[in-house]
């Protein structure tokens, strides 16, 4: 299986190349930042410097991974020139936007995209034991298929990488022995590339934990692996916590960070009920949408068991209820749907392995 999964690797890279270079194109053709992907012109200044912190955007200096590969690829000198939205919107609140800049913004997450479809086919092809694997392509497919594609990743911001951690992290955690071991200093790292990765891998881990037979001596090396996932969880967010304080972050930008809890009673109210809420926040979630409805088909077949609870649902719902919470407390509660968006390959993946398990339950 060692052989093969590079060659699997290479066949996700292929096949999500192939799949998303026209998301690529129509982004870089018809993509206005200043209609809701804002947050560019925070990151705009580490593409061309990425380690020239500013006071004022500080929260977005800590995610440094994104802006520091679009930096190597300005320096490169990766840049086609075509005639583009971008050309009559450069100029935005007096200032001048360099196009280069812009496009190695979306370039750098298009090769996040493509590197998280490669490991996301790669382990779908794997478990269904197959190097040209129909669930791969179909969990591909769906990434890409995601409401949040066009809209913030494939998007002069930061999350076609984030895809890549949280996908790694993810897969990273289901090992045994030393694979496993590298999701801890990825773990760390990723608190520079957005500072919800290792909340999010906690969480995971957590849930695992919940549902571990806790008399099982089996189980109890996997229980202490997952312990210590959530302590360095706890320690990444504690640095980053660190480095808030430290830094002396301005108040409107501590919302960014989810540092507003007082303010979760009195903001429940009145935004939780509102038609931007539900269409921003809960109907972005198609790939969540359709994961729920084949768990539950293929819970129906008994090639799930269902008497156990699954622990990455118990951590969506939990990441879900959390990420709520801070969102109607810091005042960003209408972009939830691209904090949930984070999660999107791992929802891929969920589809791509329960449609596998359908398929196999009907046949003779």
């Amino acid at each position: 299986m060692k052989r093969e999964y590079p060659v699997r690797l290479a066949i996700g890279f292929a096949i999500t190349l192939l799949f998303s270079y026209q998301f690529f194109w129509y982004a870089y053709k018809y993509d206005v930042p200043w209609a809701g992907q804002n947050d560019f012109q925070h990151y705009y200044p580490l593409v061309l410097e990425p380690f020239r912190y500013h006071a004022e955007t500080l929260v977005f200096s800590f995610r440094i991974l994104t802006p520091l590969i679009a930096h190597l690829l300005l320096k490169l000198h990766v840049f086609y020139d075509n005639a583009a939205q971008f050309d009559a919107v450069a100029l935005y609140r007096g200032q001048l936007f360099a196009k280069p800049a812009f496009f190695a913004m979306l370039f750098a997450n298009w090769l996040g995209i493509v590197a998280t479809g490669a490991l996301l086919y790669a382990r779908v092809a794997t478990r269904e034991g197959r190097n040209l694997s129909l669930y791969g392509i179909i969990a591909v497919a769906a990434m890409l298929l995601a409401f949040s594609m066009l809209a913030t990743t494939i998007a002069p911001l930061a999350e076609g990488w984030s895809w890549f951690l949280i996908l790694l992290i993810f897969l990273l955690m289901q090992q045994t022995g030393r694979a496993a071991l590298l999701a801890l200093p990825l773990i760390l790292l990723s608190i520079f590339q957005r500072e919800l990765l290792p909340l999010f891998a906690g969480v995971f881990a957590a849930a695992e934990l919940l549902t571990l037979r806790a008399n099982a001596m089996s189980l109890k090396g996997r229980a202490g692996y997952l312990w210590s996932v959530v302590a360095v969880c706890a320690l990444a967010l504690g640095i980053y916590a660190g480095l808030v304080e430290l830094t002396h972050m301005p108040a409107k930008y501590q919302a960014a960070a989810g540092m507003h809890w007082m303010k979760l009673g009195e903001n429940l109210r009145e935004r939780i009920l509102t038609g931007a809420f539900v269409k921003q926040s809960l109907l972005s979630l198609n790939l969540c949408m359709g994961w729920i409805a084949l768990e539950i088909a293929a819970r129906r077949t008994g090639r799930v068991l269902a008497p156990r609870p699954d622990h990455v649902a118990i951590a969506v719902v939990a990441i879900f209820t959390l990420m709520l919470a801070m969102g109607i407390a810091s005042g960003i509660w209408t972009n939830l749907g691209r904090l949930y968006a984070i999660l999107t390959p791992i929802f891929a993946l969920q589809i791509g392995e329960r449609l596998r398990i359908l398929t196999e339950a009907r046949s003779p």
